[in-house]
């Protein structure tokens, strides 16, 4: 299973290191915005990169098995107030220093690429012009699983071989043990 608190610590911890003097929020939330430079982020629902993998259970034991499959995200980074640029290809370039990789990679999450370039998304807001600058991130993590299942034990097999007549002229019964 997924640890979302920790994901979103996570980046979280990675954004406001990147980024002293800035207030750091999530998009999307009620309540006013800060008045200060402020940046928001988002954390996209995760999908699913291919076919999860599952454990295959040895033969004689309880079945757990294990399922494991990668999940991809999108973090959208957006910076509001004079400096907006700057901050947002701070962050981007940031995903490239190898002190990130080890914090992120530390709560399960990988660096893939970026989803775009810098976006200038200036626009009015309120009653002024306001700088705003985004960029999308594109991240990984694994969620893992385990499921208690059963199996078949022993199969029975009969098979059986008629004549034009429909007599039986052959009858075998076998057993399949695991």
């Amino acid at each position: 299973m997924l640890n979302y608190s920790a994901i979103k610590t996570a980046i979280y911890s990675w954004i406001t290191s990147q980024a002293s003097g800035w207030t750091v929020i999530r998009a999307e939330q009620t309540g006013p915005r800060p008045t200060s430079p402020y940046i928001t982020y988002r954390l996209s629902n995760t999908s699913s990169v291919h076919d999860d993998w599952r454990s295959a259970p040895k033969p004689g034991t309880p079945i757990i098995e294990t399922i494991v499959g990668n999940r991809e995200m999108i973090v959208e980074v957006r910076a509001f107030r004079d400096g907006a640029m700057a901050i947002i290809e701070k962050l981007r370039t940031s995903v490239e220093k190898q002190t990130v990789h080890d914090s992120l990679l530390s709560n399960g999450i990988v660096f893939v690429n970026h989803m775009s370039p810098n976006q200038n998304l200036t626009s009015l807001y309120d009653s002024e012009f306001t700088e705003v600058f985004g960029s999308d991130i594109r991240f990984r993590t694994s969620s893992v699983d385990t499921d208690e299942s059963n199996y078949i034990e022993t199969v029975e097999i009969t098979e059986k071989y008629r004549d034009d007549t429909g007599t039986i002229v052959v009858q075998n019964t076998y057993e399949i043990t695991t």
